[in-house]
This record gives C-alpha cells, sequence and structure tokens, in this order.
C-alpha cells in the first residue's frame, strides 16, 4: 500500500494541517468551517422541539461552540497525523483509525460539554429551570 499523498517522513504540524495547499488541508478547512453552522442548527432545533432541561443563553451558546471548534480542531489534526502514520506502517488508516477517531471525539465531546455547563454554573449564567 502506498501514500496517495506522499508526505515528507515528519510529523504534521497544526500548521501544515490547516493552512496548507493540499487536498488534505482544504478538506480540513472546509469541515472546520462547517462547525459552526452545523452546531447552530443543532441548537436551534433542540430548542424549538423543547428537548432538554437548559436554557440556550448567547454565554452558553459562545461556550457551546468554542467547545465544539476546539474538538473538531483536536480531532482534523490527530486525524492527519494518524493516517500519514499508519499509512507509514503499511496499515489501512480507514480500518484502524476511525475506531480511535470515534472513541477520541466522544471522550472530548462529552468533556467539553461537561466543561461548558460548570464554566455556566461558575460565572453566574444560572438556569432558571432547571434548578442548582
Amino acid at each position: 500500500m502506498g501514500d496517495p499523498n506522499p508526505a515528507p517522513r515528519k510529523c504534521p504540524t497544526p500548521c501544515n494541517t490547516f493552512f496548507g495547499s493540499t487536498v488534505n488541508s482544504r478538506s480540513a478547512r472546509v469541515l472546520f468551517l462547517l462547525v459552526a453552522p452545523g452546531h447552530l442548527v443543532f441548537l436551534y432545533t433542540i430548542n424549538s422541539l423543547r428537548g432538554g432541561h437548559t436554557t440556550l443563553t448567547p454565554i452558553f451558546i459562545t461556550f457551546y461552540l468554542v467547545a465544539a471548534l476546539l474538538q473538531v480542531m483536536i480531532l482534523l489534526y490527530l486525524a492527519d497525523w494518524m493516517v500519514h502514520w499508519m499509512w507509514g506502517r503499511g496499515m489501512d488508516p480507514d480500518n484502524f483509525s476511525i475506531p480511535y477517531l470515534t472513541a477520541l471525539g466522544d471522550l472530548l465531546g462529552t468533556g467539553f460539554l461537561a466543561l461548558c455547563f460548570h464554566m455556566r454554573w461558575f460565572i453566574g449564567d444560572r438556569d432558571s429551570d432547571l434548578g442548582n
């Protein structure tokens, strides 16, 4: 198996991952730019369906979007690094990297969401319908 995008044998940097001129860098930029609109549609849908027990305040939405952007940035960088690493060892990244990235995405998403709620509580943005 050969690497379809041969790259130098060094660890990709975040700058190369997001600001390079390769197809993978352009894909990472597009995926990163889709995060905020996708999550805003998700928040709007949850709010419209009256799902959940949390009032969507501007402070929470800001924390939530920052957490989502940070999560996707970390996952895209690690995916870039992991795919190059696996190609270099003759492994198919489609089979081996997806479980690791999915598990890490779940872990980061849950942790960042919990951090959003804790930061919201810490700064005094209490929820009127949830209680303390």
